[in-house]
């Protein structure tokens, strides 16, 4: 191993793959120096015994061995396939683990937002990162569940490319749940965290990975969040870099809505369907035409709604769920799904008693 890679390696290690905001000391300190000589480059007293046991326990070869025993590898600034826009990023990691193939090229959108989402956020997320994926827009998320997850299955959906970025050691799963969808995106995507491997999803991890997240995009759009969210922490770093940020608007007694309709009052980019997400991309890098053409203009569902047997039996009367469940002969969660679905589109009202009825 170089001296460069080695000496990152340390320093990555003592930071717990958190950004440091200063100039690293020379390597020749960091690989040889004393005490003193870490001292006046800056290390506190802590920092310094810490830092000599990693190089005294050569942990920089140990970790560098266990990360390529699972197939994952680790990067500096110094090597090509270091992700670009991360170079000289005032939150660039010193290293980075990644897995799967490099980065894709632009345009990367990233699509974020809440774990809690409803269903039919969840499948509007979906339906946007597979229209990313078939245009060959790279669709970025931080692989939590909810949105993320949706956005990224969306985008495999489309066979585009995912880009996950985690907030806990590259060999760690979390959630446990979307074990099956981090092996599809390390297959067919990338997979990266600054965290050193063993990482456990510790909660001063995420907002450095959101905003690793919002580097690497060309726009970032929330689909769903609270105000104080990490989503919106993502949209602020997109924002004080420059980077689009666009919403999805939802009703204002939504709390999962509060978020995004605060962006779009501060003048985000309303998504109403996929198109909309594309069409600044257009300019940037390559986008598929003929994915984007079919997708303009298609912002409804495939069924129409006046088709729908469920509409119809609210027309004249408010149901309940249960009801309708009874009447169609449908599960209880699909009902509600379709339900919250129409009311988040305004085709349908919920009244108190758990009662909803169709709005022409």
């Amino acid at each position: 191993m170089d001296r460069e890679r080695r000496a990152a390696i340390l320093l990555n290690l003592l930071a717990g793959g958190h950004p440091r905001r200063r100039p690293p000391p020379p390597v020749d300190v960091l690989l040889g120096g004393d005490r003193e000589a870490l001292a006046d480059a800056g290390l506190g007293a802590r920092s310094i015994d810490r830092f000599l046991e990693l190089r005294r326990d050569d942990a920089a070869d140990v970790e560098l061995r266990r990360t390529e025993r699972i197939g994952a590898r680790i990067v500096t600034p110094a090597d090509a396939d270091y992700p670009a826009p991360l170079v000289g990023h005032p939150d660039a990691p010193t290293v980075l683990y990644v897995v799967g193939a490099g980065l894709a090229p632009a345009p990367r959108a990233a699509l974020v937002g809440a774990r809690a989402a409803a269903a039919a956020q969840l499948r509007f997320a979906r339906r946007l990162g597979r229209a990313c994926g078939e245009a060959g827009v790279a669709v970025v998320s931080g692989l939590a569940r909810g949105i993320d997850a949706a956005a990224h299955e969306g985008c495999l959906d489309g066979h585009g490319h995912p880009i996950g970025v985690l907030g806990t050691g590259i060999d760690r799963t979390y959630p446990r749940e979307t074990r099956r969808l981090h092996a599809r995106v390390r297959e067919r995507g990338l997979l990266l965290t600054p965290y050193p491997l063993g990482t456990p999803p510790n909660a001063p991890n995420f907002p450095a990975r959101n905003r690793i997240v919002a580097a690497l995009a060309d726009s970032v759009t929330v689909v769903a969040a609270t105000e104080d969210s990490g989503s919106m922490s993502t949209a602020r770093a997109a924002l004080d870099a420059g980077t689009e940020v666009s919403a999805v608007p939802g009703s204002p007694d939504d709390p999962l809505s509060r978020g995004t309709n605060r962006l779009l009052r501060d003048g985000a980019r309303p998504i109403l369907e996929p198109a909309d997400l594309l069409d600044p991309l257009v300019g940037i890098g390559v986008v598929r035409a003929e994915a984007f053409r079919r997708d303009r203009g298609s912002g409804a569902p495939p069924s129409p709604d006046d088709d729908d047997p469920l509409l119809r039996e609210i027309a004249a009367l408010a149901r309940t769920p249960d009801e309708l469940a009874e009447i169609l002969g449908r599960p209880v969660g699909d009902v509600v799904a379709r339900l919250v679905e129409l009311e988040l589109r305004g085709r349908a009202e919920r009244l108190p008693g758990r009662r909803f009825r169709r709005v022409e």
